[in-house]
């Protein structure tokens, strides 16, 4: 009895560092932050002292997009294309798209993040207060920070 009482203290204290990690790790990702694992810790959601939690916005003659990222899994991604207007679409059951999904958001490096939705995926470059969109084709669009958090 006295064995196994000390087997299980044994493994609680050798599996116990590892299970309070995991918890410091998942604590970080929920706060929005991303988990520095050569260094051992949490870098927030700011990168070069910006934030990146609040909302971004890109709008031109047929189209518009928003994005409110509020933490790395708190994040919402609303798109409208008039497919009239933007690619002569003749289609009448067809001229309105909308999308609102909500998604998350992670880390390639310090300045590019992806943020992924119910449907898709999309690449960013962080310039100051601006998104440049990106794919294998090069510069999409830019959406500009137009309100802080609230959080």
């Amino acid at each position: 009895m006295i064995i196994g009482f000390l087997c299980i203290v044994i493994i609680f204290l050798i599996i116990k560092p590892k299970i309070d990690r995991f918890f410091e790790i998942d604590s970080c990702l929920d706060k929005g932050g991303r988990w520095n694992y050569e260094k051992n810790y949490c870098d927030t959601v700011k990168t070069d002292t910006f934030s990146l939690t609040g909302i971004w916005i890109y709008q031109d003659s047929s189209s518009f997009e928003i994005i409110e990222i509020r933490d790395s899994s708190g994040v919402t991604f609303t798109s409208y294309l008039n497919r009239r207007k933007s690619v002569g679409e003749l289609d009448k059951d067809f001229i309105h798209y909308f999308y609102k999904s909500k998604g998350k958001l992670g880390y390639f490096d310090s300045n590019t993040i992806w943020i992924s939705t119910d449907k898709y995926r999309f690449d960013y470059k962080i310039r100051g207060d601006t998104l440049n969109e990106f794919d294998k084709m090069g510069l999409q669009k830019s959406l500009t920070k137009i309100q802080e958090s609230d959080n």
